[in-house]
């Protein structure tokens, strides 16, 4: 009889340790999955994470397109502001030079004022 308990006993230790495997069993494949869950999960952070990068680069060469194009602006307004300058000069010149022309018309005219009467007369006196 003792043997029989003493074999009853181990039976139960054996089936509580199987148990225990079987356990261990579920838990591993439930780790395994959760691993490879987990492994899915990484590549999709690191999928992301390359993107990331990929803006951070586009970010940092828009960044440089923009300072390119802000002196490009700045060069633009300077040349812009010398233009200005130029065409107030023109303007001044432009003024100046109707001015002179005026003048000369004006000399040309009170000549002409003088001249005409004084040629008519000397062909009135030459065609008597």
């Amino acid at each position: 009889m003792q043997l029989e308990s003493v074999i009853s006993k181990h039976d139960n230790e054996i089936g509580s340790i199987k148990e225990n495997i079987n356990s261990i069993r579920t838990d591993l494949q439930l780790l395994v999955k959760d691993y490879k869950f987990l492994g899915d999960k990484m590549q999709e952070i690191g999928v992301d994470i390359r993107g990331l990068i990929s803006l951070m680069d586009d970010v940092k060469q828009s960044r440089k397109d923009i300072l390119i194009l802000n002196r490009d602006v700045s060069t633009l307004k300077e040349s812009v502001l010398r233009n200005e300058e130029r065409f107030h000069k023109l303007d001044i010149l432009a003024e100046k030079s109707n001015q002179m022309w005026d003048n000369f018309l004006n000399r040309w005219l009170r000549m002409l004022a003088v001249v005409v009467p004084i040629l008519t007369a000397l062909a009135v006196i030459y065609l008597k």
